[in-house]
């Protein structure tokens, strides 16, 4: 794996030094194409940051990086190869996930997770503008969710986070987009309120940025964010709180009377104490 890297960084080095150059021009999506290959399906930093580096110094084999990339993450996370949205006969097919035996059992168990990690990462950081990817989220990236290994569901919902709707993009309020969005992120907010893990209820709460209020704001979220204001651990509680004081600016009707028991109950709670 090692000289695969290797070979990567150079492949990116020459199409930095010589983009024009027609020879390069002409093996470059042959060498994109064995690099994949070669790497087997892990998708290491230093690979995605070769590609990205050939994507700059050669924009136009931009879209091909990227079919390439999408087909390597898609057979890694669902063994299928990616379907653009839209496209006919679509097929949703279920994600080999942490939670089914054959995946967990046997030696190439660890191996597994850390591929699944690696091409969630991928998809997350990589240069994906001009592909649609809300369908591929909510089929398959927004599955490993319910995984049993906790760095999965982790990196998961970081990646489901960055790819709904990015910085600076308009908010979806309607169609189809605005759907899966909603129910992507429903799905996400039920892991940040219930996950066994503290540190990924965290986690998961703050990848809600402001970003996403128009759909926060929706009534049976606030009631899961009403949920982890009286979580056991501080920290789940600042961040659901933070959230919800966000959303008193949008849906005041349902955030105002909840935020009110509570100040109750905290003061009703501080007078018995004192006494």
């Amino acid at each position: 794996m090692d000289k695969v890297l290797e070979a990567a960084t150079c492949i990116a080095s020459l199409a930095a030094l010589d983009p024009a150059n027609p020879v390069v021009q002409e093996r470059m999506p042959d060498l994109i194409e064995q690099m994949l290959a070669a790497s087997e399906g892990k998708l290491t930093q230093t690979l995605i940051e070769a590609l990205s580096d050939i994507a700059r110094s050669m924009p136009l084999l931009l879209p091909d990086i990227q079919m390439k990339l999408l087909d390597t993450i898609s057979f890694t996370l669902q063994r299928t190869p990616y379907q653009p949205s839209g496209t006919p006969n679509y097929r949703r097919i279920a994600p080999m996930r942490g939670s089914t035996p054959s995946a967990l059992a046997g030696p190439h168990a660890k191996g597994r997770e850390a591929a699944v990690i690696q091409a969630l990462c991928a998809l997350a950081e990589f240069d994906f503008s001009g592909n649609q990817l809300c369908e591929f989220v909510h089929d398959c990236v927004a599955q490993y969710l319910d995984d049993s290994r906790p760095q999965v569901r982790l990196t998961a919902g970081r990646t489901c986070s960055r790819l709904l709707l990015r910085p600076g993009n308009a908010v979806p309020r309607r169609g189809g987009s605005s759907l899966v969005v909603s129910q992507v992120l429903e799905k996400l907010l039920v892991t940040a309120v219930s996950d066994p893990e503290p540190h990924i209820r965290v986690a998961l709460l703050e990848c809600l940025e402001p970003r996403f209020d128009y759909f926060l704001a929706q009534a049976s979220c606030i009631r899961s964010l009403i949920v982890a204001v009286n979580d056991e651990v501080f920290y789940v509680r600042e961040a659901s709180i933070g959230i919800l004081g966000r959303l008193t600016l949008m849906n005041p009707a349902h955030v105002m009377p909840a935020l009110r028991r509570m100040l109750v109950q905290v003061e009703t709670h501080s007078r018995q104490c004192s006494l």
